[in-house]
């Protein structure tokens, strides 16, 4: 096993993996639910990081990612005078990381 191809899992998919492999009853899935005890532990879960493979279209895509940053980094003082908050919304930020995501780029 390669350890450098592991991140860490987050807690909805520790907890669903728990459900599945365990055959959790209802009453055994409210408590882990509602005293959050993935949470609250001291184990760390570990999963396989999923490869992926772009495409030569996709790999062409990095420069205007790059652009894109750049653009946000520099807008970044006026939308905060514009909002009144610092950074962007989560739509944001979720768009840029599956396109960085799609492009191989980590």
């Amino acid at each position: 096993m390669k350890l450098h191809r592991l991140e860490k899992a987050r807690n909805y998919d520790v907890r669903e993996w728990l459900i599945k492999s365990l055959e959790l009853n209802e009453e055994q899935q409210r408590k882990l639910r509602d005293y959050e005890i993935i949470r609250f532990s001291n184990f760390e879960f570990y999963k396989m990081r999923e490869s992926v493979k772009p495409s030569f279209i996709m790999r062409l895509s990095i420069i205007p990612l790059i652009i894109l940053y750049l653009v946000l980094i520099i807008f970044l003082p006026i939308s905060y005078i514009v909002t009144g908050k610092v950074g962007y919304s989560e739509k944001m930020y979720k768009f840029v990381s599956d396109w960085r995501h799609k492009t191989g780029w980590k």
